[in-house]
């Protein structure tokens, strides 16, 4: 069990972001964990934590933070644990995950967008369902968007404005191509890469959300209610507000808004109400420019055409408008008209993520692809053993294997790991790597008999070492992850089931200060076999299935989290649940679902006292089949005793 996965102390504890990563560093670290890098002076002030920080989604991305929400879902800052690269997530609200349309819109944006190949277009890397949540995973971003750098530096230069439309025309220029027209280009979905203006800026559109595919088969099952208009009203078509069919010249219309309010600071229609927007962009003819910035009158006749009320008055393309905003623009800077005050460059602290560790599209399509083929030679040994095979194959999967008691350099990962041997002391070093000071080894373990299906590994601590100890399959699935101890202290994990042909550790080791030499270290990985209710991990991110309502589980590591479906929980119903008593730790339970739903935490005995409660759980309460979670609270450090506990869950 992790958990939440990283080994972070129940949400509560006290913790802010890793300006390296953006990670969360716990109170008193001097250091992150998941990159290396030292905790700055100030960095341990608390801050709230999401409930869904620190949950691995999809069995692969761990949510590190919560970075923004919008009306139909909130966006998170995650890692892909395999890979160690950062991304974005975007997950569907809770309550929307259970409207069956909302959940085809989603779908649809990820369909839509994961299409685009344009460098202005923000690049999308997976999407789904996993456990109740709907996401969308996306390249991370550092930067502004154009709403942030009108706050910080006002109107900007029609230079700077054209450069950002030629780069939005390209973008949206290769979404129309595909019958994909974005419907709500705002300044908030137009990002810029690290602002400092001039012609190397570069910019991004974002959140294609209310993207809509104009195909004629899907056009036929199009999720859009009639009726229900969509869009942003300052920077809204006509035929949008009317809920009319719409082209790619609809983004021609919202694109020469958010033009006038760049060049002026204002939208051109504002009115005290949304209602009173829209009549006056059905209506009203818009405003000059000149008006407010004289100089700037030679683009009148451009943004008059770009915001043509008929569709068929405007530039067919939002190209053929970038090259006729940019003609234009260049005779105001031959005339010496277009002089301002050089923009603001973004300081430091607004570049919280360590460039090297974002992850881009490439990266992660190749691991994906790795993994596609690692599925497929797994098949064709299977297929050859099953039909006879050869000495060869069935070599490749044999459990008879020399298994090495030191580790053999380069082993940062999984097509690299030591093969080990089970049960005896490994020995490895923590060795200096550029940049994040952390070290990755990998070790593959293979199960000495089939009876032998849970795993417990044991890592010892090394002086200046930070460790992070994962158990991950041959898939490259995390099935669990310790990261409770500091510098010098060691890792431990227990009741891990592994899959038939074993399982890797990979340890990750971050050097908290220089060091003369590199630090040595040991790892042992044991094998049993698992009784009859016992708690196995992984269990946090998919809660496990209770057998007759009881379960006898431990906090198998520090930081750990179990997680238990309640019995028919998803039809609602009376239920008593009881934790026992555990000497020396105070443990505590919560009854909540992986859409972020919580009920008060029931921690009322303290160290060496069990909990109860009786629950009145509802149908509609809940995202999917809700769950008991058990957690220790403050020092877990007696949780390598071995210490176990019995929940029982009886329905009334």
């Amino acid at each position: 069990m992790t958990g939440p996965v990283g080994g972070r102390a129940p949400s509560s504890a006290p913790s802010s972001p890793c300006r390296a990563c953006g990670g969360v560093l716990l109170l008193g670290a001097r250091f992150c964990s998941t990159c290396g890098a030292p905790a700055a002076a100030g960095d341990a002030g608390p801050t709230y934590l999401d409930p869904l920080v620190g949950t691995v989604v999809a069995e692969r991305y761990r949510i590190l933070a919560r970075i923004g929400s919008g009306g139909m879902g909130a966006v998170y800052r995650v890692e892909h644990l395999q890979i160690g690269k950062v991304a974005a997530m975007k997950l569907l609200h809770g309550e929307l995950s259970r409207d069956h349309n909302m959940v085809r819109r989603f779908n649809r944006e990820a369909r839509a967008v994961s299409r685009l190949h344009s460098p202005h277009t923000v690049s999308v890397f997976d999407y789904g369902r996993s456990a109740g949540l709907v996401y969308i995973v996306m390249e991370l971003l550092t930067g502004l968007d154009l709403s942030r750098v009108l706050q910080q530096e006002g109107p900007l230069t029609a230079a700077r404005v054209a450069n950002i439309v030629r780069q939005v025309a390209r973008s949206l220029d290769e979404a129309h191509a595909l019958g994909i027209i974005h419907r709500d280009l705002k300044p908030q979905n137009i990002f810029v890469l690290d602002p400092r203006g001039g012609p190397d800026e570069r910019v991004k559109v974002l959140d294609f959300g209310l993207a809509k595919l104009a195909e004629a088969r899907e056009e036929s099952l199009d999720v859009t209610q009639a009726g229900v208009v969509m869009g942003t009203p300052h920077y809204m078509s006509p035929e949008q507000i009317r809920d009319r069919q719409v082209d790619g010249r609809a983004d021609v219309y919202s694109l020469g808004a958010v033009v006038y309010r760049l060049l002026t600071g204002e939208p051109p229609f504002q009115h005290q109400s949304p209602l009173g927007v829209l009549h006056l962009h059905l209506n009203e003819p818009p405003p000059k420019l000149s008006a407010t910035r004289p100089e700037l009158a030679p683009l009148d006749s451009v943004l008059r055409r770009a915001l043509a009320k008929r569709p068929a008055d405007r530039f067919p393309t939002v190209t053929a408008f970038a090259d006729e905003l940019t003609a234009s623009v260049a005779s105001l800077d031959d005339a010496g008209a277009d002089r301002r005050d050089t923009p603001r460059v973004a300081s430091p602290t607004e570049r919280t993520v360590d460039l090297a560790r974002i992850g881009t599209r490439q990266e992660f399509e190749v691991f994906e692809q790795r993994l596609r083929v690692r599925r497929a030679m797994g098949a064709v040994v299977a297929t050859a053993i099953l039909v006879g095979g050869t000495a060869a194959l069935a070599a490749t999967v044999s459990t008879d294997r020399p298994g090495a008691r030191r580790e053999h350099e380069p082993n940062d990962d999984l097509g690299s790991a030591t093969h080990a041997e089970v049960a005896a002391e490994v020995t490895a070093e923590v060795k200096p790597a550029p940049q994040s000071l952390a070290d990755v080894d990998t070790f593959e373990f293979l199960r000495p008999d089939a009876d032998a299906d849970v795993m417990t590994v044991e890592l010892s601590g090394a002086d200046s070492v930070d460790f992070v100890l994962r158990v991950v399959d041959r898939r490259g699935r995390v099935l669990v992850q310790s990261d409770g101890g500091g510098a010098g202290d060691g890792e431990r994990v227990i009741g891990v089931r592994v899959p038939a042909d074993g399982a890797y550790v990979s340890v990750r080791g971050a050097l908290v200060e220089e060091v003369s030499a590199p630090p040595a270290y040991t790892l042992r990985a044991r094998f049993r076999r698992a009784f009859d209710g016992e708690e196995v991990e992984p269990n946090d991110s998919a809660p496990q299935v209770l057998v007759g309502g009881r379960v006898v589980g431990a906090i198998g590591h520090s930081g750990d989290v179990d997680r238990f479906q309640i019995p028919g929980g998803d039809e609602g119903g009376r239920y008593a649940v009881r934790l026992s008593a555990v000497s020396d730790l105070d443990l505590a339970f919560q009854v909540g679902d992986l859409a972020g739903t919580r009920l008060p935490l029931r921690n009322e005995l303290g160290v060496g006292g069990g909990e109860s409660a009786d629950l009145v759980v509802t149908a509609d309460q809940f995202v999917g089949v809700p769950f008991v979670e058990v957690t220790a609270v403050g020092d877990t450090s007696a949780a390598v005793s071995h210490l176990t506990y019995t929940l029982t869950i009886e329905r009334r």
